[in-house]
């Protein structure tokens, strides 16, 4: 009994009531009363570690194993809740020690909170990042012995641990900060967005605008993720979300299985780089960064919305070499129901408005969002409920956010204490110094070389904490060889969001071909094929920034999204290989790259690029008239046969 957590009634009800005080105090702290982010901070952390220890399933097969366990759990989280009544206590002091003057009891609460958060973190999110927060525990204690560049002072672990345990670094640290006021609100937002009905009209209106084109199921997942996407903020959870639909519906319009399942995976994680709600990393960038998040946000729409009209372009190509039919219209909305609920869209456009356009504080963004969370689920008649049900509902809304932020607050908390490590030791300037060093001056090399740093730790790690350490010790290389620096982090943010694609790990991938049947690995392949263009934008606006709007303004961007479309439909051909035939390889090699100087976005390549592709287009033409003269096209049948390289890869 003890072994189910929040199965059990009891532990369930508790759980919700935590959740409720916490959310009910941390808004009422950061909107109404402005409060001390020493007291916000460490109440942050016992909140989500105390979730943690309800929801976090629990080792041990018998009743006796179970039962110490929780024993052992119990006795540590009420050492976090000790820790955090003793900074409360004495915030004062503890504010002013700073690490430099800790007491023993810093080091002993340190100490307390460090198990924990290992502990739930393993539970909750597995080994990685458990394994990285340790090496960088070990890096710290022992750099000494190291030579040569990476050798550091020697730190005592008392050091540490203090280190850990103060207001300007780790677990109370800035991450922690922005997780708890941005991340918490926002994600509180979604939670209340998705019980008002606004969900599910995200697929009506997708299904609405998309679905009697060829090919309409994956359409419908493209733009339904992508809307979904600003609300949740995660691959994994738009794929569960929307994927279940979609998935089969794919299927059985004729896409393959595992063509299918990559598209979900691609349209999902499109929704962490989508304005105006992107995942927690996007906070976490426009804090690191110092831009205001409403103007990181607007940065971040041109390169967004190329990414889904190059995934557009693929399934539309895909579509038509398959010769797939649209949805019936029996399964679609009618319009009038569609624009009669148009209302439903109204937190979003809130958040637009008080971000972009008012340039005001997420918080009051997230705030007047909530209030329109609340008011359209009590509105909207699929939706309201007696009083007594409503409350209920927005309950589990909170308890949701709180279960939710379980994970994301661990992952923030490890996230601090590497980020103070690296601090700490120094380690972050030299890892710049090595990117430029292997770089030698090449703003190429050192762009591909953090693309690789970055994917290699989201492959392992969540989407914000690979974001923060890339950042760490890339950031100020990329700033050196003269990225701006919006652009610089938003290049991290994307590769930290595209990792989630890229096999051998790739946990997008593998939620949907949970879904679909099919091999991750082989739907990871197929997802980094058709998101081809999604790799190839971050390097384009690190290296010329045109397509960034708060850089150079609307005209450049405007411009960059019209020659950025022709690049995507050009690289579209090269990944599909097919434009109303089949198009030979020479001339996908030419598409591929008129599509890349395309998408590059200046006078000269531009040209170069336009030229190039309209003669791969005049020799597809020429090429595809002389086949159906001489009776040789192919079929088709022939034609779908064609094998991907991804399943050659795969065999």
């Amino acid at each position: 009994m003890l072994k189910k957590g929040v199965d059990n009634p009891k532990i369930l009800l508790v759980a919700k009531i935590i959740s409720v005080a916490a959310i009910l105090w941390f808004l009422y702290s950061l909107m109404i009363k402005a409060t001390s982010p020493g007291y916000i901070r460490p109440a942050h952390i016992c909140f989500v570690l105390l979730m943690g220890y309800f929801i976090a399933p629990k080792p041990g097969k018998s009743k006796l194993a179970v039962a110490t366990v929780w024993t052992i759990d119990t006795l540590l989280i009420l050492g976090v809740i000790a820790s955090t009544i003793y900074i409360f206590t004495s915030h004062d002091q503890w504010i002013i020690r700073y690490a430099i003057n800790a007491t023993q009891a810093d080091v002993f609460f340190s100490i307390i909170t460090t198990v924990v958060v290992l502990i739930m973190t393993k539970r909750l999110l597995g080994w990685p990042m458990v394994i990285v927060t340790l090496l960088a525990m070990a890096y710290g204690l022992f750099g000494h012995h190291f030579v040569g560049e990476f050798r550091t002072i020697q730190i005592s672990w008392q050091k540490m641990f203090a280190t850990m345990y103060n207001i300007q670094d780790g677990y109370f640290g800035m991450l922690v900060g922005v997780c708890s006021t941005y991340v918490l609100s926002f994600v509180f937002v979604g939670k209340l967005i998705e019980i008002s009905g606004t969900g599910d009209y995200f697929t009506e209106l997708a299904g609405r605008l998309t679905g009697r084109a060829r090919g309409g199921p994956a359409k419908v997942a493209v733009v339904s993720s992508s809307l979904f996407g600003t609300v949740s903020g995660s691959g994994a959870a738009n794929v569960v979300a929307t994927g279940t639909f979609t998935i089969p519906l794919m299927k059985k319009t004729g896409y393959n299985s595992h063509f299918a399942a990559a598209v979900e995976a691609v349209a999902s994680t499109g929704g962490q780089i989508m304005p105006p709600i992107m995942s927690s990393a996007g906070f976490l960038a426009a804090e690191i960064s110092g831009i205001p998040y409403g103007r990181f946000a607007l940065a971040a729409m041109v390169p967004a919305i190329l990414y889904y009209v190059s995934l557009y372009i693929t399934l539309d190509l895909e579509a038509g070499r398959l010769k797939l039919n649209a949805m019936d219209a029996a399964d679609l909305q009618p319009w009038k129901r569609v624009l009669s609920r148009s209302y439903l869209l109204t937190p979003l456009m809130v958040i637009v408005l008080v971000l972009v356009v008012l340039n005001q504080s997420p918080l009051r963004g997230a705030l007047y969002a909530m209030i329109c969370g609340i008011i359209l689920f009590v509105v909207n008649p699929e939706t309201r409920v007696a009083f007594v049900p409503t409350l209920k509902k927005i309950i589990d809304a909170m308890y949701k956010t709180g279960a939710s932020l379980a994970g994301i607050g661990a992952a923030f908390a490890c996230a601090s204490v590497i980020v103070a490590i690296l601090n700490v030791t120094g380690v972050a300037v030299k890892f710049s110094s090595l990117i430029l060093a292997i770089g030698e001056g090449s703003m190429f090399l050192s762009l591909l070389l953090t693309a690789v740093i970055t994917i290699i730790l989201g492959m392992g790690l969540p989407v914000a904490a690979s974001y923060v350490i890339a950042a760490s010790v890339c950031v100020g290389a990329l700033l050196q060889l003269g990225v701006p620096l919006v652009a610089a982090h938003l290049f991290i943010f994307h590769f930290a969001s595209l990792s989630a694609l890229t096999p051998p790990v790739c946990l997008a991938a593998y939620t949907a071909g949970g879904i679909s049947g099919d091999k991750p690995i082989k739907v990871g392949f197929t997802s980094v094929r058709i998101a081809l263009v999604a790799f190839a934008i971050p390097f384009f606006f690190a290296v010329n920034p045109n397509m960034l709007v708060i850089l150079n303004g609307g005209g450049p961007a405007t411009l960059s999204f019209i020659t950025g479309m022709i690049g995507c439909a050009g690289i579209a051909f090269f990944t599909i290989g097919w434009y109303r035939d089949t198009i030979i390889w020479p001339l996908r090699i030419g598409f591929l790259v008129g599509g890349l100087l395309m998408v590059e976005s200046h006078l000269v390549t531009d040209m170069i690029g336009i030229a190039i592709l309209t003669v791969a287009v005049l020799f597809h033409f020429a090429i595809r008239r002389k086949q159906h003269k001489d009776g040789d096209s192919l079929t088709v049948e022939e034609s779908a046969s064609v094998e991907p390289l991804e399943q050659r890869l795969c065999k």
